[in-house]
């Protein structure tokens, strides 16, 4: 008999689970011994039954909606939100309100969600989470966008010693935080700083109104000056330090392999 996509997206599913640490059972076959958790397969809820219903210590926390390797997952969230607030009495002891977790999955693409986010918003997800990892975050008092949201008013930033510009960074990042904006960098915001750096030749770089270029003579000038960093702890004189075309041969790689770094988190955030 050929296999249908449906078939073929839960097999995924079932595997990924699997890998995750979580025992994937059919709910009329079920043993609630085998593991902390337990993934159901259709499970008949109030309004029908869901394609799984995720367990931790033998308690419902989530529901995932399975569909075809194409579909669009953002149109089923709607659904996998129903399963969630109507889950039998039963099965859903102990959860104050529908359950939290909900998962969206082809099999090739997830998405999820933390219903108790102050705007729950479904975010794609590498794999499955790990039974302790949703059993960590349900004992919480709150999500962690909650808490980043009330961080400011919280826990007011210190501003003592710190410089304009990281007044004006934190302060920048913190308000992306209250507005739901985890994601406010840009690859945008590092062209400024990809520019300048320009790593095709050092020699060629050119000073803008954010990143300023200042000589070895006029770094020294200045109050509480510590470079340390450039020093190997483990050598105990001075005199045994690296020659400085090493030191900032090593400082370039470092550069390089941050830079590379950056515009991979880039390439994320679009």
């Amino acid at each position: 008999m050929t296999e249908t996509p449906e078939q073929r997206a839960r097999q995924q599913i079932d595997a990924q689970l699997a890998a995750c640490g979580w025992a994937v059972q059919n709910s009329d076959t079920a043993d609630f011994s085998v593991g902390r958790g337990i993934a159901l397969r259709e499970v008949r809820l109030k309004t029908g039954p869901c394609d799984y219903l995720l367990l931790v210590d033998r308690k419902a926390v989530g529901v995932i909606e399975a569909k075809k390797e194409g579909t669009t997952l953002s149109g089923v969230a709607e659904q996998s939100a129903r399963y969630a607030a109507n889950v039998p009495v039963f099965l859903a002891a102990g959860i104050d309100g529908p359950l939290p977790f909900l998962y969206e999955s082809t099999g090739v693409e997830t998405l999820f969600r933390d219903q108790r986010d102050p705007e729950p918003r479904s975010r794609r997800v590498f794999a499955f989470h790990r039974p302790e990892t949703l059993a960590e975050w349900a004992a919480e008092f709150d999500t962690l966008r909650a808490r980043l949201r009330a961080m400011p008013a919280a826990h007011p930033l210190a501003t003592n010693g710190m410089r304009d510009c990281q007044i004006e960074a934190v302060t920048g990042l913190e308000k992306s935080f209250v507005e739901d904006r985890p994601r406010a960098l840009k690859r945008s915001d590092l062209d400024d700083f990809v520019a300048c750096y320009y790593r095709k030749n050092r020699n060629e770089r050119k000073e803008s109104e954010r990143f300023k270029s200042f000589s070895y003579d006029e770094l020294i000038k200045r109050d509480k000056l510590n470079l340390d960093i450039l020093k190997d702890e483990a050598l105990e004189e001075s005199a045994n330090l690296p020659a400085p075309e090493v030191i900032a041969a090593d400082i370039a790689a470092d550069l390089e392999a941050a830079l590379e770094q950056f515009a991979t988190i880039a390439e994320d955030l679009k």
